[in-house]
């Protein structure tokens, strides 16, 4: 229940309509759980002119069972209509965010990233105890935001002939591209508070 609101925050700032969720209470929740996970998916459409990554975004709870044993044949039923019928997972249109009740081990990242080079699907994993807080809205985060892959005068102000020659974000592993929806190729703006000069910007590019 604690994290219903965070999970919600994050894909509502990427640009997902949220307000068939919003009102939701925690003793809503807490009756959704007893039905089991399927009764907690959360299925989130883009705003009409916002820069959502996807068109619809698919939360999954796995926090009934451990899966990381099993997580390539779970992954794989995502985006089986065979297991979860039209509420399959879409590669070409959905963003798939799992939640789970396990440590987010190196194999999460893993799958990750091999989904998205081997498919294109976009997947990302949470654990459970990582949205008891929106990890963008703490105090000693800096503020990040993607430059739209629209701007085409980054390169020239920082006179860069490639944006491949910034900085590099590590894609899933940096916690931040999975709250920003970024994948591969994607710029991301930091602006860091300073002493001296105010705020300063920097800029990375969201690698494997």
């Amino acid at each position: 229940a604690r994290t219903r609101p965070i999970i919600l925050e994050v894909l509502r700032d990427q640009g997902y309509d949220t307000k068939p969720y919003d009102s939701q209470s925690p003793a809503d929740i807490a009756t959704l759980s007893l039905s089991g996970p399927n009764a907690l998916r959360i299925r989130l459409y883009q705003k009409e002119g916002s820069e959502a990554p996807t068109k619809r975004a698919q939360v999954f709870y796995w926090t009934f069972e451990k899966v990381k044993m099993s997580l390539g044949r779970r992954i794989d039923e995502l985006w089986d209509t065979e297991s979860y019928k039209e509420n399959a997972a879409d590669q070409a249109t959905d963003e798939a965010i799992v939640i789970l009740n396990e440590p987010l081990h190196d194999a999460f990242h893993a799958a990750s990233i091999s989904q998205w080079l081997l498919h294109k699907r976009r997947i990302v994993f949470y654990s459970i105890k990582q949205l008891i807080s929106n990890p963008s809205r703490h105090i000693l985060q800096p503020k990040f935001r993607k430059i739209p892959a629209s701007d085409s005068t980054l390169l020239a102000n920082l006179r860069l002939k490639t944006k491949k020659n910034l900085p590099l974000i590590k894609f899933h592993v940096d916690i931040m591209t999975r709250v920003l929806g970024l994948v591969p190729d994607d710029v991301v703006e930091i602006i860091r508070p300073s002493q001296t000069s105010g705020d300063y910007k920097m800029y990375r590019i969201c690698s494997i």
